[in-house]
């Protein structure tokens, strides 16, 4: 359908270029052999051609140069062991007027207060407007689980558990555990170990 469509229009830019052609040269200036529509035709068709060829070669230069750069940096990352982060691996959480690139192996937990969420990384405190649930509810199931009314916590990042608290890798960071969520914890632990 492009092929035929761009057939189209090559010919019907051709006969306007001799129209014009008959109309300047035929009529304007007075050379009676350009007042023949298939006199200019093959030159006008030929200029015709090879300007859309120079630009299609053009747009594919471009292309293959785009193409090649992205292959270079792949190879030099490759090289030097460095590994880009899936998308899916990645969060922007709206703190303020800011959106910040988060990625989620680097969340700790979360910490729920009132109607915002204070979202715990490695190296950061992330304020982010919104409830416990809210912010949950942009997590991938199964990395991140909810023990307590005010906390989700990386599952990763759970070094041990007793009774009623949890210790993350952390820094050592404590939370405790709601009574509501204790039972889905052990089951969703338990289930990870097998």
């Amino acid at each position: 359908m492009y092929f035929f469509a761009l057939i189209v229009v090559l010919c019907v830019y051709v006969s306007l270029q001799n129209l014009y052609d008959i109309y300047l040269f035929g009529f304007v200036i007075g050379a009676k052999y350009y007042r023949s529509f298939w006199y200019a035709f093959p030159f006008n068709l030929l200029t015709t051609s090879w300007y859309l060829l120079l630009t299609t070669a053009f747009k594919l230069s471009l292309d293959w140069y785009e193409q090649r750069k992205q292959v270079t940096h792949l190879q030099f990352q490759i090289e030097n062991g460095l590994t880009a982060v899936a998308e899916e691996e990645i969060i922007f959480l709206k703190s303020g007027t800011q959106n910040i690139r988060t990625n989620l192996a680097e969340i700790t937990h979360i910490e729920g207060l009132k109607d915002y969420s204070v979202v715990f990384t490695k190296t950061a405190k992330i304020v982010v407007k919104g409830s416990l649930k809210a912010v949950g509810a942009r997590l991938p199931a199964g990395r991140f689980i909810r023990i307590h009314k005010s906390y989700i916590v990386a599952k990763d990042k759970i070094q041990s558990m007793d009774t009623a608290k949890v210790t993350l890798t952390t820094g050592g960071t404590v939370i405790p555990i709601g009574r509501n969520y204790k039972q889905e914890l052990e089951v969703q632990l338990k289930a990870e170990k097998y």
